[in-house]
């Protein structure tokens, strides 16, 4: 299989992913919060925002959407790639989603870690002993002259650290071709708050009066960190009831109203959802 084809390939496997229709509807919750924001009117809002469920249709129109797919196998394709042979006898984790992405380059305000962004580096393990190591040539440029070629990767650590980003980057199964899932308990220990929260945005930690709450996310912080903070820092939580169907505008209103200091953004969680 040549370059092109396999490209295509890895656009699939990346843009077929769990968390790509998440992110869907994230982005769309996220839109809806910034326009209420600003008193766009209902009128306007409903032609942009997506209704809960059709995430679902968007994501396979997106599998279908062959202009799509090439723009993203063109992004895997200029990238410089390399096949790196596993010498360590630690052998690569795999998940359902099998592509990480490491950004080596910091943004105030982006992740650099597209397939597209300035110094990332992007693997994709192939067996429990190959990956296939993509980099943005602009920053890599020591490894242009590895370009389809191999590389013997000999520390542990490396091996430990692609299979951590693995274990991270999964949404809710991890595979190990022996069964040896011990990295993942001790992750799991040293950093519960990772694996047991939801996985949805939040959006502010200040609240309305811009008073700080307390909270605050690490660089590498992504999705949701919030919840084990909460749990850990008060001893009760008090449910009201304060509309009989979800209202953006209603809840809104009243957390500005109560000055809360946590306003989750976007859908309810749901049990269906949890890990």
């Amino acid at each position: 299989m040549d370059k092109v084809n396999f490209a295509i390939c890895l656009a699939f496997q990346y843009i077929r992913t769990d968390s790509v229709r998440k992110a869907v509807a994230d982005s769309s919750d996220c839109l809806h919060q910034v326009l209420k924001e600003i008193d766009v009117t209902h009128d306007v809002i409903d032609k942009y925002i997506i209704k809960q469920g059709e995430e679902k249709n968007i994501h396979g129109n997106m599998l279908l959407d062959v202009e799509q797919i090439m723009e993203l196998a063109e992004g895997f394709h200029n990238l410089i790639w390399i096949l790196g042979i596993n010498r360590t006898g630690i052998p690569f984790y795999t998940s359902d989603s099998p592509i990480g992405t490491v950004p080596h380059v910091n943004h105030p305000f982006m992740s650099m870690a597209g397939i597209r962004s300035e110094g990332v580096e992007v693997f994709f393990p192939l067996s429990p002993m190959h990956v296939l190591l993509m980099y943005e040539g602009s920053y890599h440029k020591n490894l242009i002259s590895y370009e389809r070629k191999y590389l013997s990767l000999t520390q542990k650590e490396r091996i430990e650290y692609y299979n951590s980003v693995s274990i991270f980057e999964s949404d809710r199964n991890i595979f190990s071709c022996n069964g040896d899932f011990n990295m993942v308990e001790n992750l799991r220990q040293g950093n519960p708050e990772a694996f047991e929260c939801p996985r949805v945005q939040i959006t502010w930690n200040k609240n309305y009066n811009n008073v700080y709450c307390g909270f605050s996310y690490a660089p590498w912080q992504v999705q949701d960190y919030l919840y084990p903070y909460i749990a850990k820092e008060y001893c009760a939580l008090k449910f009201v009831c304060i509309h009989d169907k979800s209202d953006f505008q209603k809840e809104q209103e009243y957390a500005r109203e109560k000055e809360a200091f946590f306003w989750r953004n976007g859908r309810p969680y749901g049990t269906k959802n949890r890990n």
